[in-house]
């Protein structure tokens, strides 16, 4: 297992926030920070001159470009960069509007170490963190987030049970396994639910299967 830090950037726009954030992320041995910003401008001037992150813990209130505005932009001109909301704001309308823009996870600013750690770790392995805030909030306003009606008819069997296995904790690597697939053509189910159901994350086919009753909660 390779042993180079996982690459982050704050971006928030309270100073002492920030500099606890280094300190508590420096301490957890498998992070370092890159680079701090204020806001959606300041991040996008230090993504020109620094190393880029490999995720961003960002902020939702911001004077200037905020939260919802810099995840959209991010996710449109560095897609592998993937975004933490770090954030006291605990409304679903706002859970749902910053994943729609491209989140990867949300946290509430008094969660604990722990939970940051773990969050930071599962994003950057897995490409997302789903934990109660998020998949509480997406169960009880599923009314309220779009989906191509004739999407469902247009899916295969095996890509059914593909979005099946994306409502559990595999990995895309154990789901070709528990499939009997390989990993190539596991990307590939990814690919064409992605682009029949118009969706472009897990938490959106995870969203979509639940809507559709293909799994049972």
């Amino acid at each position: 297992m390779s042993s180079e830090k996982i690459k982050l950037g704050l971006v928030d726009d309270h100073a002492l926030m920030r500099k606890g954030l280094v300190n508590l992320i420096e301490a957890f041995g498998n992070c370092t920070i890159v680079f701090e910003a204020n806001n959606g401008e300041d991040l996008f001037k230090k993504l020109h001159t620094h190393p880029l992150p490999d995720i961003v813990l960002m902020d939702i209130h911001m004077p200037g470009m905020n939260g919802y505005e810099a995840t959209e932009k991010l996710a449109k001109a560095y897609p592998k960069i993937k975004v933490l909301v770090l954030t006291v704001i605990d409304h679903e309308s706002a859970v749902l509007r910053i994943m729609k823009k491209g989140a990867r996870g949300y946290l509430l600013k008094d969660t604990s170490p722990y939970e940051l750690n773990r969050a930071i770790t599962e994003i950057h392995q897995k490409g997302y963190f789903l934990n109660d805030i998020v998949g509480n909030k997406l169960i009880n306003n599923l009314k309220e987030l779009s989906e191509p009606e004739e999407g469902y008819s247009l899916l295969t069997e095996r890509e059914i049970e593909f979005l099946q296995h994306c409502c559990t904790d595999l990995s895309y690597r154990e789901i070709a396994e528990k499939m009997c697939v390989s990993f190539r053509t596991v990307d590939g189910y990814r690919e064409s639910c992605s682009e029949k159901l118009q969706v472009k994350s897990r938490i959106g086919f995870v969203t979509y299967a639940i809507k559709e009753g293909l799994v049972r909660l």
